[in-house]
């Protein structure tokens, strides 16, 4: 039996909170800066207020728009040959996105990234098992700005077979992106095969600037899966009370879900959230603690609630070392969003509150996500695993080491969890081993993989369409 689904609201609860943001959606209204979006929000009933930039949202408008999103979602990897199915209770991990700083381990100091290190991490992702959908894991800062993005997709797709998902910030960078799929889809439908997602995020509290709604509306042109994101800061973008929070929260992401709707009626949309708080003695915004803990699980309990895919962020540390805080910040927002049955848990191998990232981290954060994927599997209870046959055999008194070769196999393989990284070893093998910690451990197998893995390569001519786009693109901008 598996483990229950976490939860920290009630049915009672969650009804008012949504009942709270469809009156905010009216009462309050949504500001969005694209003349495109204000016009088809108008056209569909919505009250608008063009010199404000104001929409008003119909109650009716915007429920009767949440029955027109699908609530399981296929998306496939770069070579088509399977899908993972977004919806219900499966949950899959997808590594972090936008880190600005590479950790430099040796020296403890971190490096501005590269667009060079987009593709190592990549490499990396490609080959870690619970690692499902791989992003741009940082922001290149020696290639900047649209074409930045564009290059680091083209990085991307040749270091991955795997799903990728981007979080755009222009839509002419989102087209690029789409006409960049369709290359490696060797002309196969896009909408019909997603090898790709997109990643938006509203501007807290209820506003949509120009850039994301234009790339919401793009994507949902394409038919291009779609995380609607909001990132409310609680006690600065946000009211300081939680339920306040998921309030303004939730009222921006159903804006999203409608706006995707209006475009292409039956679009996929995925539920998002990246709650953080803000701490009043440091001044800062933090997502390692208890509370954005809750507002992850209660994030996840309102999109079940309108039957979409769920994404919550994690595992997440505020720590700027690998130290015992990052552990335990990772484990419990990790485990935060596992058990509530997010679909999506994504922000594997950052940390420092999403500024920094290490190839490390993405290793350790792999081995902190297998351990918790085993643990949500439970204990099974059926006639073999109670194992009355086998402790007869044993008796009083007996052990278990020998007798029944076969069932002990089976039961190994079917009910526990090899490490990859973590010491089981006695002390005096750990010190005969060189007494490592588990961060140099987990630094040389991120060497040995990106020395040693060779992700599936892309087809010659696909690699150079890939180069000609991004070419194209850069006689654009320039």
């Amino acid at each position: 039996m598996k483990l229950n689904r976490f939860e920290v609201l009630s049915r009672d609860e969650i009804s008012k909170i949504h009942e709270s943001s469809l009156d905010v959606l009216w009462k309050v209204g949504i500001a969005v800066r694209s003349d495109a979006a204000l016009r088809m929000l108008e056209e569909a009933g919505c009250t608008v207020d063009h010199g404000k930039n104001l929409a008003r949202i119909p109650r009716q408008l915007m429920e009767e728009s949440l029955k027109w999103v699908p609530s399981n979602i296929a998306l496939y990897d770069r070579d088509r040959k399977g899908s993972l199915d977004h919806g219900g209770e499966n949950t899959y991990a997808w590594s972090g996105n936008v880190g600005t700083y590479v950790l430099i381990s040796a020296s403890g100091e971190r490096r501005t990234a590269t667009v060079e290190d987009v593709g190592k991490f990549a490499r990396l992702a490609d080959a870690l098992e619970n690692i499902h959908v791989v992003g741009i894991q940082v922001v290149p800062q020696d290639v900047r700005g649209p074409l930045g993005e564009v290059m680091s997709a083209h990085f991307m797709f040749a270091n991955t077979s795997k799903h990728v998902y981007f979080c755009q910030t222009d839509p002419k960078v989102a087209k690029t992106q789409f006409d960049m799929a369709r290359a490696v889809l060797e002309g196969k439908e896009l909408a019909k095969y997603p090898i790709m997602t997109c990643l938006v995020d509203p501007t807290t509290p209820l506003s949509w600037d120009k850039g994301p709604v234009e790339i919401l509306i793009e994507s949902s042109r394409a038919g291009v899966p779609c995380i609607v994101a909001s990132c409310p800061t609680s006690g600065g973008t946000a009211p300081t009370s939680m339920a306040g929070t998921l309030v303004v929260q939730n009222a921006e992401i159903l804006s999203g879900v409608l706006i995707s709707q209006l475009v292409n009626r039956g679009t996929p949309v995925i539920y998002g959230t990246a709650s953080l708080i803000l701490d009043m003695h440091q001044g800062r915004a933090v997502l390692g603690t208890p509370e954005t803990v809750a507002l992850r699980i209660a994030i996840t309990q309102l999109g079940k609630f309108y039957s979409l895919p769920t994404q919550a962020i994690g595992p997440d540390s505020d720590s700027h070392c690998l130290d015992e805080q990052n552990a335990w910040e990772k484990i419990m927002t990790a485990a935060a969003g596992i058990s509530s049955r997010a679909n999506i848990i994504m922000n594997a191998g950052m940390f420092a509150s999403g500024l920094t990232v290490s190839y490390e981290q993405l290793v350790i954060d792999n081995e902190i996500l297998g351990w918790l994927f085993h643990l949500l599997k439970g204990i099974e209870v059926s006639t073999e695993t109670l194992a009355i046959e086998q402790i007869a055999q044993a008796g009083p008194g007996g052990h278990f080491l020998r007798g029944d070769l076969q069932f002990a196999t089976r039961r190994l393989r079917a009910e526990y969890w090899t490490p990859g990284i973590s010491c089981r070893w006695a002390y005096e093998k750990w010190v005969k081993t060189g007494g490592k910690d588990v961060a140099k451990t987990a630094k040389e197998k991120a060497d040995e993989i990106r020395q040693r893995h060779e992700p599936a390569h892309l087809e010659v001519d696909t690699d150079r369409e890939l180069g000609r786009i991004v070419e194209h693109f850069k006689g654009t901008v320039v």
